[in-house]
């Protein structure tokens, strides 16, 4: 980041203390796939997956394949509200 401005410092210094003292991990525009909520898509399937699955495996069930998809719409409908 090359933007001098104090808010830019700012933002740089909060995300460097999440890095080095919790372990955060930057995220790219790129990893961004919904524009519209600005979800990361991929990492949050993986978080999903990782700390969810008994819950996954229980919608699995109901929705088969679709079931982060189903996750997905549930929360973009609940962040319309």
């Amino acid at each position: 980041m090359n933007d001098n401005r104090p808010e830019a410092k700012f933002q740089k210094h909060i995300a460097d203390y999440l890095h080095q003292q919790h372990g955060y991990t930057y995220l790219e525009s790129d990893e961004i796939t919904d524009k519209e909520f600005y979800i990361a898509e991929d990492l949050f399937f993986a978080f999903i997956k990782a700390t969810q699955a008994d819950t996954l495996a229980r919608l699995a069930v109901n929705y088969g394949s679709d079931s982060l998809g189903e996750i997905t719409r549930a929360l973009k409908d609940e962040l319309q509200r």
